[in-house]
């Protein structure tokens, strides 16, 4: 099961097409239960923001996940609206953290498309 999941994302980012809810939930499991990995920019910025590891971790575990398209290419996003974090991964790895993310941020990700 885990290597179809697997392979459907990895048909969804070569084709680039939108996915669906039940993918980026499928997504979400697997990230959750992946050691986190961290980009330097994202390191760099839950410093200058306060965010922790374990924040990081909770917003992919219980937030709202989504795919969505930036910079040529669909990224998973992670949403706490209680927090207002903003989490986004690519490929397993954590490549930002954004505190105070409004809804409307959010939502303008979701919808932009190739």
């Amino acid at each position: 099961m885990r290597l179809v999941a697997a392979a459907l994302l990895l048909v969804s980012f070569a084709f680039r097409a939108p996915v669906r809810a039940q993918d980026a939930a499928v997504a979400q499991q697997q990230e959750a239960q992946a050691p986190l990995r961290f980009s330097k920019h994202s390191l760099a910025r839950m410093q200058q923001r306060g965010v922790s590891a374990e924040q990081v971790r909770q917003t992919i575990q219980n937030g709202e996940a989504f795919k969505y398209y930036h910079n040529g290419r669909w990224e998973m996003g992670y949403y706490d609206s209680d927090r207002q974090l903003f989490i986004a991964t690519a490929h397993g790895l954590v490549i930002t953290v954004i505190t105070h993310a409004s809804r409307h941020y959010v939502d303008n990700l979701k919808k932009k498309r190739p």
